[in-house]
């Protein structure tokens, strides 16, 4: 059983069935299978090597374009990331240069180190043999996998989270509450500069935390007060440094849906529902019903236990993303900025799932495994087409050098994807656009119009544009890669009808988040 003893015999005993049949042999080359498969799909992505995607694009650009001290201020590209997460990257920047395989080098480390602290964090709070299946669908999450091979923060606040949460419940048994509040005081108080939810999390174990701190004496409200302080006035200063500085209205508007709106009091059960399952199926997707389901029991499980304290830790974050939701600061929904939710919410699921199981065993024998075999078995696909066919959201830049090795000089080029354009080619060119001109308002005699995609439904958008352009214009060329197409078009010399002036709307939206087609933010 875990560590900290949980679930007692009168709730679930599930330790002597596994005994039949898992062996201390068996179960650590289990643990080990979980963890080196979720560190070989992180590599396995990583190794792949597609060029920068929209979003990644944008913060690249700020990290390349800003000194160390502008990028604890305002971002350009409406971005907004921790001032340390940012200054780090500026210094891989600065040492390696901007090549993909460097700046996502930080996000890859943590990655890893995320799921090796994440078995140890399962081994406290779940324990065996059921924290394998917590570490299977962690180090298998098809969502996880992608975020640490990216340049964005959303792995680094994995990894922060499951840190806080480890040194929350205890490296090892027995150790006092005061010592983990004193420990996840300490590196909280750093790790808000690299993560934004890392306050969020801290917030919950330190509530957690504070009946067994402070207890009935002065000296322990004296200790809990001390712990703190420091977390609170370091976030303090990240807020007035940087937070306010990267608040953005479109951000606050984009990311509208994952607040609570209190204007419609009768719409907030329907979007509590809609958000907790979309939040589930972020961390597994496609069995986001079965996860949420094995949440509720995992809660319920821990709260029958009388293990309130475990269950603060463990859910408390994400009770205070729904608090943060309702005073609109951060977002709560399934999406990359609830990437720190993943490691409770699996957490909790493999509590459900051994519940579950347990109950349905007595009826179904081995049939009550089918829950937690169809979540595992989700998780394996999602994960093994990193390894068969590493994850595309964007990949321009064979296609800029293609265009750079067959163009002429008297040339002109359409990128209808800019910032990911602008990572790969010269800043300045005045032969590059971002916006399609008017048919009989086009400079150029041959022009390339240049797309990225993240699949083919997304290439298909760019149908309309091309058909349009044939009209007065003959192909002469083209370049398709997974991700990334450029066409090469020549002005046949036909004139051009008043109703073909304007090109066609292809959802082309320069200057937002998601970029050229604008992604969905589950992305």
């Amino acid at each position: 059983m875990s560590q900290i003893d949980y679930l007692n015999t009168r709730h679930l005993d599930t330790e002597s069935t596994a005994e039949a049949w898992l062996t201390p042999r068996v179960y650590a080359a289990l643990l080990l299978v979980a963890i080196l498969a979720g560190m070989g799909c992180r590599l396995a992505q990583y190794a792949a090597d597609r060029s920068y995607w929209h979003d990644e694009a944008s913060l690249v650009l700020n990290i390349r374009n800003h000194t160390a001290r502008e990028l604890t201020g305002r971002l350009d590209y409406e971005q907004a990331a921790p001032p340390f997460f940012l200054l780090a990257e500026r210094g891989v920047f600065t040492l390696f240069g901007g090549a993909e395989l460097a700046l996502r080098s930080l996000p890859l480390a943590c990655g890893i180190a995320s799921v090796v602290l994440f078995a140890l964090l399962a081994r406290r709070v779940v324990g065996s043999p059921w924290d394998i299946v917590a570490v299977f669908c962690f180090a298998l999450s098809d969502r996880l996998i992608q975020h640490s091979v990216e340049v964005k923060q959303y792995g680094t606040d994995a990894f922060v989270a499951v840190l806080l949460l480890l040194l929350g419940v205890g490296m090892r048994a027995n150790q006092s509450a005061t010592r983990r509040m004193v420990w996840v005081a300490a590196v909280a108080t750093v790790a808000v500069w690299f993560s934004y939810s890392a306050v969020l999390v801290f917030a919950a174990i330190s509530l957690s935390l504070m009946p067994a701190v402070v207890g009935r004496s002065l000296r322990g409200g004296v200790v809990y007060l001390v712990c703190n302080l420091p977390v609170g006035a370091s976030f303090l200063k990240v807020l007035l440094a940087s937070v306010k500085a990267q608040r953005d209205s479109y951000l606050v508007n984009y990311w509208n849906d994952a607040f609570v709106d209190f204007h419609h009091p009768l719409s907030i059960p329907r979007w509590f529902l809609h958000q907790t399952h979309s939040l589930a199926n972020y961390a597994a997707p496609a069995a986001g019903p079965v996860v949420l389901l094995a949440v509720v029991v995992g809660i319920i499980a821990l709260a029958r236990a009388g293990k309130g304290q475990v269950l603060g830790i463990v859910a408390g974050p994400i009770g205070m993303a729904i608090l943060a939701a309702a005073a609109h600061r951060y977002p709560f929904d399934g999406a990359r900025l609830s990437t720190y939710l993943a490691a409770p919410v699996l957490l909790l699921t493999a509590i459900g799932l051994q519940w579950v199981f347990a109950g349905l065993a007595k009826y179904v024998g081995p049939w009550g495994l089918v829950p937690t075999g169809y979540v595992l078995a989700v998780a394996a696909y999602w994960a093994g087409l990193h390894v068969i066919v590493p994850r595309n959201r964007g990949n321009l830049r064979p296609v800029a050098a293609y265009v750079r090795e067959h163009m002429r000089a008297d040339d002109g080029i359409y990128a209808l994807e800019q910032r990911e354009f602008e990572c790969y080619w010269p800043a300045g060119d005045t032969r590059v656009r971002w916006d399609m001109d008017a048919a009989d308002r086009v400079p150029w005699n041959r022009y390339w119009i240049v797309w990225s995609f993240p699949h083919d439904k997304r290439l298909h958008k760019l149908d309309p544009m091309l058909a349009w352009s044939k009209q007065f214009s003959a192909e002469r060329d083209r370049f398709q890669c997974p991700g990334g197409l450029a066409v090469l078009f020549e002005k046949d010399g036909r004139e051009v009808p008043a109703a073909l002036a304007q090109p066609p709307d292809v959802g082309v939206e320069h200057g937002v988040p998601g970029g050229g087609l604008r992604k969905e933010r589950g992305e």
